[in-house]
């Protein structure tokens, strides 16, 4: 019992994550869209759809979120 709780809250920390990247990311010069979806039976699988206006605003978008990326997540994620 313990240990499912822990799971949750794992991932329920996880998910928040995840949806505090959607605002400011929506921000970012050239997003177009950027929605996050979660499977309706793994609470734990998420898949992102972003479109961008271009291949260099993809490319900026990505240079700081590869050093920052989960850098609030438990160790063990």
């Amino acid at each position: 019992e313990v240990q499912r709780g822990l799971e949750f809250l794992k991932k329920a920390q996880v998910r928040q994550e995840l949806f505090n990247l959607l605002a400011p990311t929506r921000a970012e010069p050239g997003c177009i869209n950027f929605d996050m979806h979660e499977a309706p039976n793994d609470p734990s699988m998420f898949l992102f759809h972003e479109n961008w206006t271009s291949e260099n605003d993809l490319k900026r978008h990505f240079k700081p979120r590869i050093s920052n990326a989960g850098s609030s997540w438990p160790k063990h994620c």
